[in-house]
C-alpha cells in the first residue's frame, strides 16, 4: 500500500538538503508521486507517495512533516 509524506528542509542546512536530495535521487524511481515546492529561498518541500517499505528508509533527520498532502486520502 502506498503512503504519503512531506519533507521540509531549511535551505541553509546544507547537510539536510544534501541528505534529502541524495535520498530522493536514490529512490525516486520507486515513487508514484514526487512534487518539489517551497519558496527555495528559505525552505524546500517535497511531497512524495511510495510504498511504505521505501518511505521507511527515509533518514531520521528528515522525518516527514504533517501537511495537507500527507494527510489527504490516497
Amino acid at each position: 500500500m502506498n503512503k504519503k509524506i512531506s519533507i521540509c528542509v531549511d535551505v541553509e542546512d546544507l547537510e539536510e538538503v544534501s541528505l534529502a536530495e541524495t535520498w530522493i535521487n536514490k529512490n525516486k524511481s520507486n515513487f508514484s508521486h514526487l512534487t518539489e515546492s517551497g519558496c527555495g529561498c528559505c525552505v524546500l518541500i517535497w511531497d512524495i507517495e511510495a510504498k511504505e517499505n521505501i518511505l521507511s528508509t527515509l533518514p531520521d533527520q528528515l522525518a516527514g512533516v504533517v501537511s495537507d498532502w500527507s494527510e489527504s486520502e490516497n
